[in-house]
């Protein structure tokens, strides 16, 4: 059963690593899906897994890398920069010292070429697997995107919880901090999420538990309340309403930059008043940061007007001086075109307008925004609104 409350369990592993072995170097590849990731929330660190229900995408991590939290920054491995994302917490399973977390993710990592794998493909019974000796690894993810690999044992399988141990030179010095939360593989199965240390043993929750407990979730949910997810969102008309309306069901597909914190993502840009601004880190060669967002329709719709709102609590010196909008049907590539002229954003102005006489036709809409006035790290903007 889902709760609300946050357990205060102690998951500290030392710092001293074991073996960080890349996937190559041991020769073995792991199954390409389902795709790991690297969570950081303002209470830790930790890892997690993508799998796909219906039009969605979730993570899969440890309860207690998020404590307080409700949201989190996502690091996909990727060699190149690291696949971003943005987690928002809908429930918690604590029942029978589960300490699973399951967030539901938007932005880059959320693309179905990404996150692709279903929840069935995890609906491992490792009750059939061989008991007591058996090879297993446990796969992770740092900040910057790059995934390594630790070997580890399996000491005792039951159906809903495994029990590991650490292999390798320094074994007794356990695994370092930062790893709860992953996916442990026994053989070639994802076998279970890593959720504590015990002693010189790693605790494991099951995958045939994990997979259960978020099934019988989807099917009544009783966790915490969030926004509508994109296959529940109203997708009625909205005669003149703001389409770019998170509870309507508008998301952010795409961020070049990354969050300050992950309380400050770019979702901020489309909640509702009383909340933080958005707060993005700028790219240091100058670039501008672009964030597309998906609006709240299943079909194309005719915008004739784009509103800014500028962060009144966020110092003068992080606002962003010039702002762009584009547009897209579909938000493919060679299809984005120009909504409007660019405009300068005032001190004085604590709102601003782009306006198209004609209307222009889309269902997606990229703001783009050029140079701050002065801060060389951040830029900020409240909210953003279409009509």
């Amino acid at each position: 059963m889902a709760r609300a409350s946050t357990p205060e369990r102690s998951c500290r592993f030392p710092t001293a690593a074991l073996m960080l072995l890349s996937m190559t170097v041991l020769g073995v590849e792991l199954p390409v899906a389902p795709p790991h990731v690297h969570i950081a929330s303002s209470s830790g660190v930790g890892q997690g897994v993508l799998f796909r229900w219906r039009d969605s995408c979730f993570a899969l991590t440890a309860n207690h890398v998020l404590k307080s939290s409700s949201e989190a920054i996502l690091t996909g491995a990727d060699r190149r920069s690291g696949r971003r994302g943005h987690g928002k917490l809908v429930a918690r399973f604590e029942a029978q010292d589960d300490d699973i977390a399951l967030l539901r993710v938007t932005e880059d990592l959320a693309a179905p070429e990404y996150c692709g794998t279903p929840l069935d493909d995890l609906r491992i019974d490792t009750g059939t697997s061989e008991r007591g000796a058996a090879e297993g690894v446990v796969p992770f993810v740092d900040r910057g995107g790059q995934i390594s690999r630790m070997n580890v044992f399996a000491k005792t399988l039951h159906d809903d919880m495994i029990r590991i141990e650490w292999r390798g030179a320094n074994a007794d010095e356990g695994v370092r901090q930062g790893l709860s939360g992953s996916l442990v593989y026994i053989g070639e199965i994802p076998a279970g999420i890593l959720i504590q240390k015990d002693g010189p043993y790693g605790v494991v929750v099951a995958m045939r538990r994990v997979v259960s407990l978020v099934s019988s979730y989807f099917e009544h949910p009783t966790a915490l309340a969030v926004a509508p997810s994109s296959d529940t969102a109203p997708s009625s008309d909205r005669q003149g309403g703001d389409w770019l309306d998170a509870a309507a069901g508008a998301e952010v597909v795409h961020s070049s930059t990354r969050p300050a914190n992950a309380e400050s993502g770019a979702h901020r840009l489309l909640t509702e008043a009383g909340t933080g601004p958005w707060i993005g880190t700028l790219d240091p060669s100058g670039a501008p940061a672009d964030i597309d967002f998906r609006l709240a329709s299943e079909t194309v719709r005719v915008l004739h007007r784009i509103e800014f709102e500028l962060p009144l609590d966020q110092p003068p010196q992080r606002w962003p001086a010039e702002v762009e909008v584009f547009v897209s049907p579909n938000g493919s590539p060679g299809s984005w075109r120009s909504f409007g002229d660019p405009v300068v954003l005032h001190q004085d102005e604590p709102h601003k307008s782009i306006i198209s006489g004609l209307g222009a036709t889309a269902r997606f809409v990229r703001l783009r925004l050029h140079k701050n006035r002065g801060d060389p790290e951040f830029v900020s903007l409240r909210r953003i609104r279409a009509y």
